[in-house]
């Protein structure tokens, strides 16, 4: 009986150890995720102030054009 209860409960440790391992995994996959998002949300941000400095020069051109 005791090796019974021994055996469910190695077998109980065994799903855990995996669990956990799965879990770990997931984590660092979405750990990954976020830091490429932030990279690119970063990018976009440099693209966006570059284009709108481009905004701004071609705004200067054209009043400097119409007067």
């Amino acid at each position: 009986m005791l090796e019974a209860e021994l055996d469910a409960e190695h077998r109980r440790n065994s799903e855990e150890v995996k669990n956990a391992r799965k879990t770990e995994r997931r984590l660092k996959e979405l750990q990954l995720a976020a830091e490429e998002d932030k990279r690119a949300q970063d990018r976009l941000a440099e693209l966006i102030e570059k284009l709108q400095q481009k905004i701004k020069t071609y705004k200067r051109q054209v009043e400097e054009a119409v007067s």
